[in-house]
């Protein structure tokens, strides 16, 4: 994971972490706050790790620099479907338990003609041999125009297609065994009508409708 990426995730966590320690009293935000208020303007100096670590502590009530050690630190990621369940949402794999065949082929129409542009490594196009610049022409003998991706996805995973194409001015027929799609799609949905135990010293429950108002402000 990039440390650019993997950055943010930690922030949106640890926001998330906050948030359920003081049910929903306490943010992020007001951790950035206070470090700012102490360290630039009052002390006007940088902070250390431990610095981070007694802030985050302080605002949530909780000692939290074990959790976020496990962030910064550790290779693993915590479920971010828990997190999101905080504020009232949930996380779905569009991908998960689908038949819909996938060939792991990007394409690049132009001038009538269809191109391989990538091939996902060990997709069922890398097995087969299909290469980077082959112009696709058909699919089971069905002429292929701009769209390879709508065509595929008629099939079922497990389902085998031969693929007819132009490389270097030779027409190839090769057969590519079809899959499922390995990669996760992810959807965000709001949850309502129901409530979630916050870990705060109050107990108290809040609707994920209220938790969700109070994160975005909508």
């Amino acid at each position: 994971m990039s440390y650019y990426t993997k950055g943010a995730a930690v922030a949106f966590l640890l926001d998330m972490q906050i948030r359920e320690r003081t049910a929903g009293r306490k943010s992020l935000d007001d951790v950035m706050q206070a470090m700012y208020e102490r360290y630039f303007k009052s002390l006007n100096k940088g902070f250390t790790r431990a610095d981070l670590d007694q802030m985050c502590t302080q605002i949530a009530g909780v000692d939290l620099s074990t959790f976020l050690s496990g962030l910064v630190d550790s290779l693993s990621f915590p479920d971010p479907a828990d997190a999101l369940s905080v504020v009232g949402l949930s996380l779905k794999d569009l991908n998960q338990g689908s038949m819909v065949a996938w060939s792991g082929i990007t394409t690049n129409a132009k001038d009538g003609k269809l191109t391989v542009s990538a091939i996902e490594r060990g997709s069922p196009a890398w097995d087969a041999g299909i290469n980077v610049n082959d112009e696709l022409i058909a699919v089971d003998e069905f002429r292929l125009s701009d769209d390879l991706t709508k065509v595929i996805s008629s099939y079922k995973s497990g389902e085998a297609v031969e693929i007819i194409l132009s490389r270097a001015g030779t027409i190839r027929r090769i057969k590519m065994n079809l899959r499922s799609n390995p990669n996760v799609k992810y959807q965000i949905n709001r949850i309502s009508g129901s409530t979630k135990a916050d870990h705060s010293d109050t107990g108290t429950l809040l609707s994920v409708d209220a938790k969700f108002r109070a994160w975005s402000g909508k």
